[in-house]
């Protein structure tokens, strides 16, 4: 596992603005209190994929989310709108332990397959969680781990 991370800045998991039905939500920082112990755990992940993956840039998508943004994307989701499909209840991205990540010129399917190598051969020890969308092009990664130890598995 790597030791240093440069290459995501913290403002790169802030949980975006957005327009709900109750108005425009502006953009909320990462919470500061899990800058320490949840963001180094996931940045490495996104490390090791990110070198994985030929050093190219990554993208995070989506880091960070509220409860009300979550519930808002939920709700988008439930009514059809393909951009929001497959929100979680309780998503990993509201307790800021997930990414929703691509790499400019690499299919979704080469990230996914860097992560599940990169952790079969014991590189992404923290991982918890890998989705794959492969109609809207990114692998989600999160740091929670299911009680069983076993990869939580996903195609959105």
């Amino acid at each position: 596992m790597l030791d240093q991370v440069d290459h995501f800045p913290t403002t790169e998991f802030a949980c975006k603005g957005y327009i709900a039905p109750d108005g425009y939500h502006p953009a909320t920082p990462y919470p500061q209190e899990w800058e320490a112990d949840r963001l180094p755990t996931l940045k490495r992940i996104l490390e090791n994929v990110r070198l994985a993956c030929g050093s190219h840039p990554m993208t995070v998508l989506c880091g960070y989310r509220t409860v009300d943004y979550n519930a808002e994307l939920r709700r988008r989701g439930l009514e059809g709108e393909r951009h929001a499909t497959g929100v979680s209840l309780h998503s990993q991205h509201t307790e800021g332990r997930a990414a929703d990540i691509m790499i400019f010129g690499t299919p979704a399917i080469v990230v996914l397959q860097a992560v599940l190598h990169q952790h079969a051969n014991g590189n992404l020890t923290d991982l918890g969680g890998v989705g794959y969308y492969p109609y809207l092009g990114f692998v989600h990664v999160d740091t929670f781990k299911d009680p069983s130890g076993k990869l939580r598995r996903w195609n959105g």
